[in-house]
């Protein structure tokens, strides 16, 4: 270990010209982790240096000036941030990981306006045995036990692999000064009450070989984890019935066929599928994943909850992950042309109709209706329970939308859109026929014809 020791490996397969970003905090772990990151002089330019300020007076601010002091000394580009942490969000998952969550976020946002390829944190080895006692107390499955990823995506932890009895010699060593961390005496948070009180009771019981080799259980659990990551990988396109942005549908009774471990995955999968959230870092609480578990489960339709903006339903064979239902409809004037969230597209002409010769429509995709009847200003939204129309052919009686379908909700590839009025009367339901009160008849001299292209049903997951 030794300053700029690290750089060449840091930038290994990057174009000279791409940054890396460095979370740096004060304390003695990222501060160390900067210095074993540090490019030759006429390279500073090559690397940003970004400290999160979590609202926590004074140290929050005696952080963000120590480090931009630093930053200077050494000749590269420093930014700082400052975040608050959703309370809702602090309730629901714990302070630590909600601000966690929210860290992550603004270091992405920092380097993305920087132009950064690669970021770095500052995890050590002991940092890597706390975490993986933290998740056996959660009772966490192997994606817990793995503990943190020396490498996900764009981000990169080279100080697993020491300790950080190593990285307090190494600042000694060089004359480095640091920061302590007031959070380190916290006993609020677990990981403080790990790091005091467990860690030194292992030690003196079990040897310091015990805590390391926590560690090291995380790194073989983490190729396990990996294992399985790619088996519901695979798993959840060989069920997929069927997907667009924001809406997925897969076989329940093949998903059954699978281990819990990789049935919970491809749930993960297909929600954050349908939420539009990287399925890497998206997240549900034990008992929101025991839910969609017992759904997929059951047999039969109708099981139905909400999770976040997801809607899952249960239909027939297939379990149903729509994002799109609770979409905010869309106000337009005809004639126009609009993409539907789902990849589908929508289009209106006007056209002027020959009493001597009616166009012929193509039933569901291409439809004719009467523009005086229909007016310019419509709205297209997804279908809601409970929506009613009167259906062509249907002796101008009204029924509920999902009545007049041809194929049922399960069927179905991609949510169900209805195209309404400024007045809420519904006259088409995209992909079938359109209400009775628009047709064309002997009057009419203008018509609205109307386009639906369905999303490509074959969509990467």
């Amino acid at each position: 270990m030794r300053v700029g020791g690290w750089f060449r490996e840091a930038v290994a397969g990057l174009p000279e010209t791409d940054r890396v970003l460095v979370a740096v905090s004060g304390g003695g772990d990222s501060v160390a982790l900067l210095h074993l990151l540090l490019p030759p002089q006429r390279q500073r330019d090559r690397i940003v240096v970004a400290t999160v300020h979590h609202g926590d007076e004074p140290h929050g601010s005696e952080s963000l000036r120590f480090v931009r002091r630093m930053a200077k000394e050494l000749g590269v580009a420093f930014r700082g941030v400052r975040i608050a942490i959703d309370p809702a969000r602090e309730k629901q998952i714990g302070y630590e990981a909600a601000a966690r969550e929210i860290r992550y976020e603004a270091l992405e946002e920092v380097a993305r306006k920087e132009k950064c390829t690669r970021l770095f944190t500052a995890h050590t080895r002991d940092d890597q045995a706390e975490s993986v006692l933290l998740a056996l107390f959660r009772g966490a499955d192997t994606g817990g036990l793995a503990g943190i990823r020396p490498q996900r995506g764009a981000w990169r932890r080279p100080l697993l692999r020491v300790t950080r009895q190593q990285i307090r010699d190494f600042l000694l060593r060089e004359g480095i000064p640091f920061l302590e961390d007031p959070y380190n005496d916290n006993q609020r948070f677990s990981r403080v009450k790990v790091r005091n009180i467990l860690k030194p009771a292992i030690i003196r019981t079990f040897g310091s070989g015990a805590w390391n080799n926590l560690a090291e259980s995380a790194t073989r659990l983490n190729e396990a984890d990996q294992a399985l990551e790619d088996a519901a990988f695979r798993a959840l396109n060989a069920i997929v019935a069927g997907s667009t942005p924001h809406w997925i549908a897969i076989e329940s009774e093949k998903l059954r066929g699978y281990v819990a471990q990789v049935r919970s995955r491809v749930l993960l999968a297909a929600w954050a599928h349908a939420a539009g959230e990287n399925p890497s870092s998206a997240y549900l609480t034990r008992r929101q994943r025991m839910n969609l578990d017992r759904l997929a489960a059951r047999r039969g339709s109708g099981g139905r909850f909400g999770l976040g903006p997801v809607a899952v339903l249960a239909a027939g064979a297939r379990l149903i992950f729509d994002g799109i239902s609770g979409s905010a409809p869309m106000k337009l004037q005809l004639p126009g042309h609009t993409m539907l969230p789902d990849g589908g597209v929508f289009r209106a002409a006007l056209r002027r109709i020959d009493s001597a010769k009616r166009p012929k429509s193509d039933p569901g995709l291409v439809e004719f209706l009467d523009a005086d009847v229909l007016g310019r200003n419509v709205v297209l939204r997804p279908w809601r329970r409970g929506d009613r129309y009167k259906p062509l052919e249907n002796g101008g009686r009204e029924v509920k939308v999902v009545r007049s379908l041809r194929r049922s909700p399960g069927e179905r590839i991609g949510p169900l859109w209805v195209l309404e009025t400024a007045d809420g009367e519904i006259a088409w339901v995209l992909g079938e026929r359109i209400a009775n009160p628009f047709r064309l008849t002997a009057s009419t001299r203008r018509a609205w014809r109307l386009v639906w292209i369905p999303p490509d049903s074959a969509s990467s997951l």
